[in-house]
């Protein structure tokens, strides 16, 4: 079994221009966490997902490990969160990234979500077009569904 044969269907996909809250908004109306970058030829150029917002969401001093907690106030979420209307994807997005071929075996890509610890990957043709995107949950569904 090969990659291409675990790909999400309905792989999330936007261009880098795409503000950060409608990107928001599109992981909130799937069950996807990350989404491929793509630029108006349709290659890959980044991904982005829910760990670089809340990244950016949270102050840096809290990555640090300080016990700054009672510096935020009230609806400091809030204020951050309506900051990103007016943020594109590009600022935020993951640049060096790990990519699969649609021909790489499913145990290649398995054993890629083991040792870098990612929970999907894209996956692009030699051109750098992205094809689709697969997830730990993909691999895991086609290789049942093929002992069944």
């Amino acid at each position: 079994m090969n990659v291409r044969s675990a790909i999400l269907g309905n792989s999330l996909a936007i261009n880098k221009e795409t503000s950060v809250y409608d990107l928001v908004e599109k992981i909130l109306g799937t069950n996807q966490t990350t989404a491929a970058v793509l630029d108006d030829e349709g290659t890959l150029v980044g991904i982005v997902g829910a760990h670089d917002v809340l990244r950016r969401m949270v102050p840096a001093y809290l990555d640090m490990g300080a016990k700054l907690m009672d510096l935020i106030h009230d609806g400091y979420f809030e204020e951050k969160f309506a900051q990103f209307q007016g943020m594109k994807v590009w600022s935020i997005m993951v640049t060096q990234m790990d990519s699969l071929d649609p021909d790489d075996s499913l145990i290649k890509a398995a054993a890629m979500f083991v040792e870098k610890r990612r929970k999907s990957l894209p996956v692009i043709d030699k051109d750098g077009k992205f094809l689709g995107m697969v997830t730990r949950r993909s691999i895991l569904s086609k290789v049942f569904s093929s002992i069944q």
